[in-house]
Parts: C-alpha cells; sequence; structure tokens
C-alpha cells in the first residue's frame, strides 16, 4: 500500500488526503504493537517470578493426626462469612457428642499447620500447643452429650507469598475434624497467577511460555515495520508538503 500511495501521489496530488489516512493508521498500528509488546512482557515476567517465589520448605516428618473415636461424632464451624483478609479476626468451634450408650473420653485435638500459614493462635484459650497442633485435656462425655471447644485466629498483616507446595500456601486455610473446613484467603496478584500455574501440567506451562515467546518476536518485527513506514510516510509528507 505504501508503494501504491506514492505513486498514487505523483499520478494525482489530490491523495494527499489518503496519505494522512495512512499515516494515521500507522500511529495507531505502532501504539498497538507497543502495547502488546509490554503485555506480553508483563505477563511472561509475572509468570516467571511466580516461579521464583521464595519457597518454605516442608518438613518430610509425619504430621500428628487425630485419632477419632467411632462412638463419636466430630463437626467443626467457623464464623469466616467470606475470603479472609489481613488482620480478620474468626473463630472455631469444634464439638463432639458421645453416640454410644456409654461414657466415652473427649479427645479435642486437632492439626492447624495449615491455618499458621495465614494466621496467628489468639490468646485467651484454655488449650495447649505443640508442633502445630492444639489440644484440650481429656474430659468424660456422658451418653448423648455433647461438648464443644472454642478457638480464634487473626489473619497476618501482610498476606505470605511463598510459592505453592501441594496444599501448602494455597490461599486457603484448612482444618480437619473429622469434617473438613475450608476457607478462602484473599492472596496478592501473583499468588493467583501461582495458584493458576500449579492447576494446569508443567507441559502446558512450557507451551504457554514458548507462546509467548513467539508472540512477543511477532511484535518486536510487527512494531519496527509499522515505524520504519510511518517514518518514510511522514517524511514523504513533509518533502510533498515542501514541494507545493
Amino acid at each position: 500500500m505504501f508503494k501504491d500511495i506514492i505513486l498514487g501521489y505523483y499520478r494525482s496530488p489530490s491523495m494527499g488526503k489518503k496519505i494522512q489516512d495512512y499515516k494515521r493508521k500507522l500511529k495507531n498500528d505502532l501504539k498497538w504493537w507497543i502495547f502488546n509488546i509490554f503485555a506480553i512482557i508483563f505477563v511472561f515476567f509475572t509468570i516467571f517470578l511466580t516461579n521464583i517465589l521464595p519457597s518454605k520448605t516442608i518438613s518430610n516428618n509425619i504430621v500428628k493426626k487425630t485419632s477419632f473415636n467411632p462412638n463419636l461424632t466430630y463437626t467443626v464451624k467457623s464464623t469466616a462469612k467470606h475470603p479472609l483478609q489481613p488482620k480478620d479476626i474468626i473463630s472455631y468451634t469444634l464439638t463432639v457428642t458421645n453416640n454410644s450408650k456409654k461414657v466415652q473420653d473427649s479427645n479435642f485435638e486437632v492439626n492447624i499447620s495449615d491455618i499458621l500459614e495465614y494466621a496467628n493462635l489468639l490468646d485467651g484459650g484454655d488449650y495447649k500447643i505443640k508442633d502445630g497442633i492444639i489440644y484440650w485435656n481429656n474430659s468424660s462425655i456422658e451418653p448423648g452429650e455433647s461438648k464443644s471447644k472454642f478457638f480464634a485466629i487473626e489473619i497476618k498483616d501482610r498476606i505470605p507469598t511463598l510459592k505453592q507446595q501441594g496444599e501448602s500456601f494455597d490461599c486457603f486455610i484448612k482444618l480437619n475434624f473429622g469434617e473438613v473446613s475450608k476457607t478462602p484467603i484473599k492472596c496478592p496478584f501473583i499468588k493467583k497467577i501461582d495458584y493458576f500455574l500449579n492447576s494446569i501440567p508443567t507441559l502446558e506451562q512450557y507451551t504457554i511460555l514458548l507462546f509467548l515467546i513467539v508472540l512477543f518476536s511477532i511484535s518486536i518485527v510487527m512494531a519496527l515495520r509499522t515505524n520504519l513506514l510511518y517514518k518514510e510516510i511522514r517524511y514523504f509528507s513533509q518533502y510533498s508538503g515542501e514541494m507545493k
């Protein structure tokens, strides 16, 4: 089209308007390709930074789990109503019900390691804690009787952005006490990218990166080509104006 405009101008000087329209088109195209380049760079480095996030070493030690009594029913409830943010405070209620016809010993004991990744325990509870497990002194539960224990947590001032490893640092806090309570955490944007990348196979991650590299290369070539044409048409426009 550039050659057609130049040749057409010499044949018909009235094509000056078409030259101006083409120059505006090139200018808009150049802006578009530059925008694409920066957008691809942003996405690429977001993925790159996500994959080099600091990782917390997960212990290989066997985690102690609560031994559930088949004669008891275990339930857990939390006061969370929405994704948790820094400094939010919620409480958990652990309830044990004796469904048998005999007196049973309560065993209020629960692993809160997952919760402690994003929150701190608040003082005031009558529990004890050791190695990420909180527990209460055993007591007897009469047939048909229910007993409950409570504890509260406060979400940390800054949400950790450590790299997800399995269910660790996955923007959820989970508590398993017979049934599982799972509450979402409002994590920073970079953790959402991390969560997305962990949800797709590794091969697809490399496919996405390869696609971004190809798209980036095309955008660079098109931006350089458009910029060259824009400079030439602008020079020609100025030159033709001086010739009039």
